[in-house]
């Protein structure tokens, strides 16, 4: 039952994720690196949670598992996030 209302929740932020980043109602300054990073990041999730769910049907325990280790990855920051540009290194002042 949780791993199905979290797949849901997932579901659900990959439309409207979708439907933003179409719109081109995201900032303009998280650029197209970021607004790629974080839509791989989610969709990911669905995948996750997903096999959480179904190894959860066989093995409770193992399920739980699963679905709780990714939540630790989305704690880590996402390469272009906050507008960071991965073709520019950060130069020195002239």
């Amino acid at each position: 039952m949780y791993g199905g209302t979290l797949w849901t929740a997932a579901a659900l932020f990959n439309i409207v994720w979708a439907h933003l980043r179409r719109a081109k109602l995201l900032d303009p300054g998280l650029g197209p690196v970021g607004t790629r990073a974080i839509g791989r990041r989610f969709a990911l999730a669905l995948v996750w949670i997903g096999s959480g769910i179904i190894v959860g049907a066989f093995v409770p325990i193992a399920g739980v598992a699963i679905i709780a280790a990714f939540l630790p990855a989305y704690y880590l920051p996402i390469r272009g996030e906050y507008g960071e540009n991965d073709d520019t290194a950060e130069q020195p002042a002239v």
